[in-house]
């Protein structure tokens, strides 16, 4: 019974960090396409 415990929980714990590391990406993305914003707005 514990072991099967165990592995649902590092199976929620490997999910987390997989969630973590794609809204981080995310993050990465959305500023990039706002320091693309602010660059296309300071050249017109």
């Amino acid at each position: 019974r514990m072991t099967n415990i165990l592995s649902k929980k590092s199976k929620i714990f490997k999910d987390k960090i997989i969630g973590a590391g794609e809204f981080s990406q995310t993050i990465v993305e959305l500023n990039k396409l706002q320091t693309l914003a602010k660059t296309t707005k300071t050249a017109k």
